[in-house]
């Protein structure tokens, strides 16, 4: 139960919270869904464990399992660079890995292991990022619209907001085509869905590749953009230095309130750092 005490200071930011976007003339913050909002590195680290230990049982040459899942992973890993993140891609690296390990791709128990891990993509046992909840809902009492952004089928995307029990959160859902990447033209895309401009959004999202960099380059404010950091390898490629960088998505809500501390006012001019 919240105490009286609590529930005014709660009362308090959310006021400040939203006088700030008010100044600020933000309509929208942009969410990253995957790894910023839900933990998908549990999904796809389960599945491509439980598919590396029967790999690994079936080549028969005792490789050690997690040998056999680094392995993988970075075909995986070298195949999206390139090809996007595409569901076919996943089969197509473990084809791959068991022509490594000399194990015939077409064998039932290899395509058994291939469906198994393939039914990731159904977003069943979603585990959702502590605070996320209250963050968006905070967001949204603000006056601002909670928008997601994410790299996933539509498919695969409902199910994981069914599975995680976020159906009818965000004001917008955009799902970037998983044979394109989330770039540049993807972030633009959703600004012009959006009607909006780069300084009437924020963006936050776990990887510079796909969420910092493309939103700096569109122009959206380096201040109003922040990483959640990420237990995900491929997101920790290409760090750029100057953005705020928090440990979770329950860490945005005082991120927000401390900047809002840091103004100063120097010569009747309000400085924002």
């Amino acid at each position: 139960m919240i105490d009286h005490e609590t529930c005014q200071q709660k009362h308090f930011e959310q006021a400040r919270l939203t006088e700030r976007f008010k100044r600020e003339g933000v309509k929208h913050m942009l969410f990253d869904f995957d790894d910023t909002l839900i933990d998908t590195q549990h999904i796809f680290g389960t599945s491509i464990k439980a598919f590396a230990d029967t790999l690994s049982e079936l080549s028969g040459n005792g490789t050690d399992p997690s040998t056999v899942e680094d392995c993988f992973r970075k075909i995986l890993e070298g195949i999206r660079g390139e090809f996007g993140i595409h569901p076919s891609i996943m089969q197509i690296a473990a084809r791959i890995a068991g022509k490594h390990y000399e194990v015939d791709p077409d064998s039932p128990m290899m395509c058994q292991a291939i469906d198994a891990m393939m039914q990731l993509y159904k977003g069943q046992d979603t585990i959702v990022f502590d605070g996320a909840v209250e963050t968006l809902s905070t967001i949204a009492r603000a006056g601002v619209d909670p928008i997601l952004v994410t790299h996933a089928s539509e498919e695969f995307t409902w199910g994981k907001l069914r599975s995680a029990k976020l159906l009818g959160t965000f004001a917008g859902i955009f799902c970037i085509p998983t044979h394109m990447h989330k770039d540049e033209a993807a972030w633009n895309y959703v600004l012009d869905e959006l009607h909006q401009t780069p300084q009437g959004v924020y963006v936050v999202g776990d990887s510079w590749t796909s969420d910092i960099r493309p939103a700096l380059a569109i122009g959206i404010p380096h201040e109003r953009v922040l990483r959640i950091r990420s237990r995900w390898v491929g997101a920790n490629k290409g760090e750029i230095q100057g953005i705020r960088e928090l440990d979770d998505i329950a860490g945005l809500i005082p991120a927000l309130l401390r900047k809002g501390d840091n103004q100063k006012k120097k010569k009747g001019i309000v400085i924002t750092d």
